[in-house]
């Protein structure tokens, strides 16, 4: 399998910040999800329990019905509630994780890469410099000979 998105693996930090922005953002997209897949469940039993309600003469079997759509519609409830915490938290924990590794990437990492580069850039110029030079004395040596 060969991925479209690169993975960072030079470095933990970035990944803690990578992995905590995917699991910040799956948890918002599963709290929409859960959100509206419920409301889905719920009004489809609510839709049949005012089909039901509607009848004049209920039967033992349409009251009984209608309690179960009751009972149903209270545990989808309740488990949207749960689900929602979780993903809540877990959007959390994902901003946290995403949060403390950019933060220790800027902190550890950064200065140093920063460091690295301003070296190369004076190396490229000494390099530059000292090529400027010699091509100087070529030309020197060059036109003396003449």
């Amino acid at each position: 399998m060969n991925p479209n998105i690169p993975i960072p693996t030079d470095n933990v930090h970035k990944f803690y910040a990578g992995f905590g922005l995917v699991v910040f953002i799956a948890s918002l997209i599963a709290t929409v999800y859960v959100q509206n897949s419920t409301n889905e469940k719920i009004m489809k039993w609510f839709e049949e329990s005012a089909k039901i309600e509607k009848l004049e003469k209920k039967a033992e079997v349409d009251l009984a019905q209608l309690q179960r759509i009751e009972e149903l519609i209270d545990i989808t409830k309740k488990d949207k509630k749960t689900f929602l915490y979780f993903l809540i938290s877990s959007s959390f924990f994902g901003l946290f994780v995403a949060g403390w590794g950019f933060q220790a990437w800027e902190k550890k990492i950064q200065p140093l890469i920063d460091k690295k580069l301003e070296l190369e850039l004076e190396l490229l110029e000494l390099e530059i410099t000292s090529k400027k030079r010699s091509n100087k004395q070529l030309q020197r040596t060059r036109f003396a000979r003449r």
